[in-house]
C-alpha cells in the first residue's frame, strides 16, 4: 500500500523513512519471505501430450526472489526447457495475466503409465529438476504465490497431496509419495540424508550417475512411471522405471507400502496436475548428500554450477501395458530332462514382474522375478498345462545357489506348487496357486528354501495351511546359528554359493510322505548342514498325507527373489530372544541385487537290497530306520556325507518306530529294501540292529566289516564301522 501511495504522489514525507522489504514486482509473505512476479511470458504455448490431448503450458506467477526468477520455456518438437527458478503447469488453457484452478489438467493415472525423457546433464550438487503430481485443480485457495500453487511441504502456504515422479541431477533421483500432510513423504532411489539418517540406497553411485553402467546422467534418459492397481481398483504402488537407449540394463524401484496410498488412490482418481520445476539450494543434502553411511553422492551442495536449464520431452500418457508370457530361456536338470522356463508377468496382483534370464544355463533372478519350470513355453497365453509336474515323492531334488548379493530383507526362494493341477488362471493370468493365495488361488506349497545371506528356511504347507511348519535359522527358527550359516560361516560361507539337496523319503508302511530332509553342502567346508521335518498337523488333519497327494499328482518347481517394499522380519528378524541375524531390513538394498540358481538335478533315493542269513546282496547295503518302499536303485556306489549330530535339529520327529525280529527264520532266504542315508559304503558288511535282528552279506574275509546302528535323542543315525584286526586298515 505504501508503494501504491509513493506513486501516486502521497505520503512522500512518511516514505523518507520506510524501506520496502521487497522490490516493486514482489510480495512480503508472513514468513518474511519476497515471492517475486515473472517478468516474462505467463504463457509459453501449447504442447501435445500423447495420449491425452494437446494441452498448454502455465508458468507460475511468481518464484523466490532469490532464484531471480524464472521460466519453463517451450522449444520446437514439443521440448520443455525449465530454466533455474522456474515452475509450470500443464493445463487445458492459458490466459495471459488470469490464473485459475479450473484451468489446470486434473489427469486420472490409475491404471496408466507416463512417459518422458529427461536431460539433466547440467544439473550437479545442489540442483534438482522436478517433475510430480499436485491436486492444484481440487485447490480453492489462490495461495500465496496467488496461482493456486499447493504442495506436501505448503511451499506458497496450501498443502495438498503430491506424487514426485522425480527430484533429480546428476548424482542422485528420489521418487516419493507424500500425503497432504506428510512433508517427509516415503521415497525411494538413490542419495541423501542427514544426520542421524540415510536417504534411499536402491542403487549406488555406479548403477546411476555420470559414467553410470545403467542410466550415465551426462545424456538424455527415459522414465517410466506406473500407478498400477490392485483386486479393488485402488492404487497398488508407484513404479517407476529409467532406462536409456544402449544402456546395459535399467534401474526400477516401487513404493507399495506407504501408508498414504489409499488417499493418494483418491487423488489420483480425482484427477492430479503435472507439474515441471528447477530450483537450486545449498542445503540439499537430504536429495544428494552423503549421508551417515556415506555411500551418498555429494559432498557440498553448489548451486552456482547449476547449468541454467534443464530439459523434459516426449511426454505420453499410456494404459499399462498388456504383459505378455516371456519365455527367457531352458535349463538342463540332471534325471530328468531339459525344462523351459516361463516368467510371470505379475509378481502379486497390479505388480508388474521384475525380470529373469538364463545365462550359460544359470537363472538369473532380479527383484520381484517368478519362474516357473515347464515342458514349454509358446507365445500367447498361459496354459497351465504346460508347467512340468514333478514328481518327487521317494527321490531328492538338488541344485546350488548363490545368495551372496541377497541381504537382509532380501527373499531368494525355490518352492513346489501344483500349478499343473491349478484350472484357475488367478489374479495374476497365469495359473500361480500357493498358501498364502498371492495371486488369489490357494494350493499345497513346499518351500525348499527362503533364503538370504543370512537367513533360511524350509517349510511345508498343507493347501489349507499359510503358516506351514518349518525350520531353519532366522526370527522364529534356530536349528543354526551365524556362526555356522552366514557371511563368512564355519560350514556354509553364503558368500559364496552352496548346494542345496532336498530329499522326500516314504513311509514303507503306509506308501505316505514321510517327511522333508533339506541337506546344506560347500566345497570346501567339512560339516554341512541338515533339517528333518517328519511330523506335521494341519488343522487337525496329517499334513504329510495331504502333501502326499500333492507329490504324487507331481508340483511344478518354483524360483523367486523378492523383498523390495516388503517387511522381511518373519524371515530374517532378530526374534524375541534377539539372537535372529537381522536387527533391521535393507529390503530397499534388493532392489539392484541378482540372485543365482544352477545345476539342478533329480534322483531317486538309492535303496539297498539285502538278504537275511547270509546270503550275498548285489548292491551295497545301506539301513535307514524310516525305510521308503522299494525301489531299483541306479547306482551301485554311494558318497560319505559326515554329518555330526549338533548340525542337525528337529523338534517334530517322530519316535521311531522298533524293528520286530521274525519269529522263527524263513524258509527261503527273503529280500528286504531300505532308502539310502548318509553313510559309509562297503562291499562286504555286517549290520547288528538293536533288538538283535542282524543282516550279513559275505565277502573275502580280508575286507568283512561289521557295523552297528544307533540312534540319538535326535534321531539321528550314527553309523560306528570296526575292522576286524587281520586287516591292514580301519576306520570308523
Amino acid at each position: 500500500k505504501a508503494l501504491t501511495a509513493a506513486s501516486n504522489g502521497a505520503c512522500k514525507s512518511k516514505l523518507r523513512f520506510m524501506r520496502a522489504p521487497c522490490p516493486w514486482f514482489c510480495v512480503l509473505l508472513a514468513t518474511s519471505r519476497c515471492l517475486c512476479h515473472v517478468r516474462g511470458t505467463m504463457c509459453p504455448g501449447n504442447v501435445q501430450l500423447e495420449g491425452y490431448g494437446q494441452t498448454s503450458l502455465v508458468n507460475t506467477g511468481w518464484t523466490p526472489e532469490t532464484t531471480n526468477g524464472g521460466l519453463v520455456d517451450l522449444l520446437p518438437g514439443g521440448v520443455l526447457q525449465a530454466r533455474m527458478g522456474g515452475r509450470a503447469y500443464f493445463a487445458s488453457g492459458c490466459t495471459n495475466g488470469i490464473y485459475s484452478n479450473q484451468q489446470y489438467l486434473a489427469v486420472n493415472l490409475i491404471g496408466k503409465t507416463v512417459r518422458y525423457t529427461i536431460d539433466i546433464s547440467g544439473a550437479g550438487c545442489g540442483c534438482n529438476a522436478a517433475f510430480y503430481l499436485v491436486s492444484m485443480r481440487q485447490n480453492d485457495n489462490r495461495s500465496d504465490c496467488l496461482d493456486y500453487y499447493c504442495d506436501a511441504n505448503s511451499v506458497c502456504g496450501v498443502a495438498c497431496d503430491e506424487i514426485d515422479i522425480q527430484e533429480a541431477n546428476l548424482f542422485s533421483w528420489h521418487s516419493t509419495l507424500h500425503r497432504f500432510d506428510d512433508k517427509g513423504g516415503f521415497g525411494r532411489g538413490y542419495g541423501g540424508g542427514g544426520q542421524d539418517w540415510n536417504g534411499p540406497r536402491d542403487w549406488t553411485q555406479a548403477d546411476y550417475g555420470p559414467g553410470g553402467r545403467c542410466i550415465d546422467t551426462s545424456h538424455p534418459f527415459q522414465v517410466m512411471a506406473s500407478f498400477p492397481v490392485d483386486e479393488h481398483g485402488e492404487l497398488a504402488s508407484l513404479d517407476v522405471k529409467l532406462h536409456q537407449e544402449g544402456g546395459s540394463c535399467s534401474l526400477q524401484l516401487a513404493i507399495d507400502s506407504y501408508t498414504g496410498l489409499p488417499r493418494l488412490s483418491r487423488a489420483l482418481q480425482a484427477g492430479m496436475t503435472p507439474v515441471v520445476s528447477y530450483w537450486s539450494s545449498d542445503d540439499m543434502g537430504w536429495m544428494d548428500g552423503r549421508g551417515p553411511d556415506e555411500k551418498g553422492p555429494c559432498m557440498v551442495d553448489c548451486p552456482k554450477n547449476c547449468s541454467e536449464a534443464v530439459q523434459f520431452s516426449d511426454f505420453r500418457i499410456e494404459d499399462m501395458p498388456r504383459l505378455d508370457k516371456t519365455c527367457p530361456g531352458s535349463v538342463s536338470v540332471d534325471g530328468y530332462g531339459a525344462v523351459s522356463l516361463v516368467g510371470a508377468r505379475l509378481n502379486k496382483p497390479g505388480q508388474v514382474a521384475g525380470r529373469a534370464d538364463v545365462r550359460g544355463g544359470v537363472v538369473v533372478a532380479e527383484q520381484r522375478s517368478r519362474l516357473y519350470f515347464g515342458e514349454h513355453c509358446g507365445v500367447g497365453d498361459y496354459i497351465n498345462s504346460e508347467y512340468t509336474a514333478l514328481k518327487l515323492l521317494g527321490r531328492s531334488f538338488r541344485y546350488k545357489v548363490d545368495l551372496s548379493a541377497a541381504g537382509c530383507g532380501c527373499n531368494a526362494a525355490f518352492y513346489l506348487t501344483n500349478l499343473r493341477q491349478n484350472f484357475d488362471s488367478s489374479q495374476c493370468s497365469d495359473y500361480y496357486c500357493d498358501a498364502n493365495q498371492v495371486c488369489g488361488v490357494r494350493c499345497a506349497e513346499i518351500d525348499l528354501q527362503e533364503a538370504n545371506r543370512h537367513a533360511f528356511y524350509s517349510t511345508l504347507h498343507a493347501p489349507e495351511d499359510n503358516n506351514g511348519l518349518g525350520a531353519g535359522y532366522g526370527n522364529f527358527h534356530r536349528e543354526w546359528n551365524s556362526s555356522v550359516y552366514g557371511p563368512n560361516a564355519r560350514c556354509i560361507d553364503t558368500l559364496n554359493p552352496f548346494e542345496v539337496n532336498a530329499s522326500f523319503p516314504v513311509d514303507g508302511s503306509t506308501g505316505l510322505l514321510a517327511g522333508m530332509e533339506i541337506t546344506l553342502t560347500q566345497v570346501g567346508k567339512d560339516c554341512p548342514l541338515a533339517l528333518k521335518i517328519s511330523s506335521y498337523l494341519s488343522g487337525g488333519s496329517d499334513g504329510l498325507a495331504l502333501l502326499t497327494e500333492a507329490l504324487q499328482k507331481g508340483m511344478t518347481p518354483i524360483m523367486s527373489y523378492w523383498g523390495q517394499g516388503e517387511n522381511m522380519q518373519w524371515l530374517d528378524g532378530p526374534g524375541s530372544d534377539g539372537k535372529g541375524p537381522c536387527p533391521s531390513d535393507g529390503g530397499s538394498a534388493c532392489t539392484a541385487s541378482k540372485v543365482y540358481f544352477f545345476d539342478f538335478a533329480v534322483e531317486d533315493l538309492q535303496v539297498a537290497t539285502m538278504t537275511e542269513g547270509g546270503r550275498p546282496a548285489t548292491t551295497p547295503l545301506v539301513i535307514d530306520l524310516l525305510a521308503g518302499p522299494p525301489r531299483t536303485p541306479d547306482r551301485t556306489s554311494t558318497t560319505s556325507t559326515l554329518i555330526s549330530a549338533s548340525s542337525i535339529s528337529s523338534p517334530q520327529v517322530l519316535p521311531l518306530p522298533p524293528l520286530q525280529p521274525p519269529a522263527q527264520p524263513p524258509a527261503q532266504p527273503r529280500t528286504t529294501t531300505s532308502t539310502l542315508r548318509q553313510t559309509q559304503t562297503y562291499t562286504t558288511n555286517t549290520y547288528t540292529v538293536p533288538q538283535t535282528q542282524t543282516y550279513t552279506t559275505t565277502t573275502p574275509p580280508t575286507t568283512a566289516v561289521t557295523a552297528t546302528v544307533t540312534v540319538t535323542t535326535l534321531a539321528t543315525t550314527v553309523l560306528t564301522t570296526s575292522t576286524p584286526s587281520s586287516s591292514s586298515s580301519s576306520s570308523s
